[in-house]
């Protein structure tokens, strides 16, 4: 990674193998975004399932590191939830645990519209993935806080989420 072409040589590589993968049984989902894979796998306990996954869903001369839980997985900048008592899926930004919530500091000298825009689309990045309205508005909290951080002012993020809110 870190080459220009490396997501598209990493495409190609891996697209030669999943065409097989794809036709497996015990395979109900495989996505998978560049060197990330998210997969559900029908098995009788959370081992056969790791066991099958190192298995089957390998690609030669790479070394998967695979992640196995039956209610709770993280997929790129996506925390995903299986709800027993509901039987349905909760949907949670997740951050690794070294971020640093960097952003444009509102004294640098960028127009108060590129300021905006990138708030603006946090907040549409968080209603795309979120399942909820109460994780919407605690994760749109969460985002505000970020901000105030970097010496936005109050009145300005208020603003921005009160004209936007609902509309996203």
């Amino acid at each position: 990674m870190g080459v220009a072409r490396s997501p598209h040589i990493a495409n190609l590589y891996a697209s030669k193998y999943e065409q097989h993968m794809l036709k497996y049984p015990n395979v109900l989902l495989y996505k998978r975004y560049i060197d990330d894979i998210f997969t559900i796998i029908i098995a009788s306990t959370k081992e056969d399932a790791l066991k099958y996954a190192k298995e089957t869903l390998s690609f030669p001369g790479l070394s998967l590191k695979w992640e196995v839980d039956k209610y709770h997985m993280v997929f790129l900048d996506l925390e995903i939830m299986h709800v027993p008592s509901t039987g349905q899926y909760d949907f949670c930004p997740y951050r690794i645990p070294l971020n640093h919530f960097e952003r444009i500091p509102f004294s640098s000298a960028h127009p108060k519209w590129m300021k905006k825009g990138t708030f603006l689309g946090e907040m549409s990045r968080l209603a795309a993935l979120l399942s909820n309205l109460d994780i919407y508005k605690q994760s749109v909290e969460e985002l505000a806080s970020i901000y105030l951080s970097r010496e936005y002012p109050l009145n300005v993020v208020k603003d921005w989420i009160t004209r936007n809110y609902y509309e996203r």
